[in-house]
């Protein structure tokens, strides 16, 4: 990803503001900080067809869906949490 210049982009809530802080240092990222009230146990990655959802609990468990159009739907959510997070 950093050898082709591709970036990536990162929506955290408040209390990961130093996770936050830290991945804007890398190369190519662009990272945003979300109101409390959105945190969540979940994380969502979405690439390519693709939509990645972890559980992080004790024992964390990734699903993994491929599918253009769960990819776009979930697309529209992370826009949608974009818009509403503000830059650090």
């Amino acid at each position: 990803r950093v050898k082709r210049k591709i970036p990536m982009k990162f929506v955290f809530p408040e209390s990961a503001r130093k996770r936050a802080e830290d991945l804007k240092d890398m190369p190519y990222p662009k990272v945003r900080i979300l109101k409390e009230e959105f945190a969540s146990l979940t994380g969502i990655q979405v690439f390519n067809d693709c939509v990645v959802i972890i559980l992080w609990s004790k024992n964390p468990i990734a699903i993994l869906i491929r599918s253009k159009e769960i990819e776009g739907s979930y697309k529209q959510y992370f826009d949608y949490l974009w818009k509403q997070s503000k830059e650090i």
